[in-house]
């Protein structure tokens, strides 16, 4: 019988928090979405990217972005038709990702070039942090994918005799 991959995994959670100098945004309160995360999917006619999830900033631009390669990608519309197009200056990284007995979590920073005028070019921030449900499945994805985390694992506190 073929194994079937767990269809929840990449059911998750994202918080995000607008980091910039942009006065209309810097004082919005952070924001809690639910997200899906694509093992792979083709995000252009060429190129397929692992570990990818689509959001939405603040200033409602739609955004992808791959977990696993840090590409960051603007969904633009061109003759009626949507595109996803590389803003090779910008990206995502993560600074941590931490494992416990229940959750995978992602901390990290999103870094948006975005193009205003010509003339008129900005770096929107964003601090996110994803969370998911551990699996056996999550776990061989970070394994595939050669993604580095940090394995927490709580155990009962011994209890010292007192002197």
């Amino acid at each position: 019988m073929p194994k079937i991959n767990n269809p929840l995994t990449g059911h998750g959670k994202m918080i995000i928090r607008y980091k910039g100098n942009n006065e209309l945004l810097r004082f919005q309160p952070c924001k809690m979405r639910r997200i899906y995360m694509h093992r792979e999917k083709k995000i252009q006619a060429d190129v397929y990217e692992n570990l990818l999830l689509e959001t939405q900033l603040f200033d409602g631009t739609n955004i992808c972005f791959s977990v696993k390669s840090s590409n960051l990608y603007y969904r633009h519309h061109i003759d009626g038709e949507e595109i996803w197009i590389h803003s090779e200056p910008s990206f995502v990284h993560f600074t941590f990702v931490n494992v416990d007995d229940e959750f995978v979590l992602f901390d990290g920073q999103i870094t948006f070039v975005k193009e205003i005028s010509r003339d008129f070019i900005i770096n929107e921030d964003y601090d996110i942090m994803l969370i998911y449900r551990k699996s056996k499945d999550w776990m061989d994805l970070l394994e595939k994918n050669n993604i580095e985390y940090e394995l927490h694992s709580y155990s009962k506190p011994e209890l010292q005799d007192e002197i």
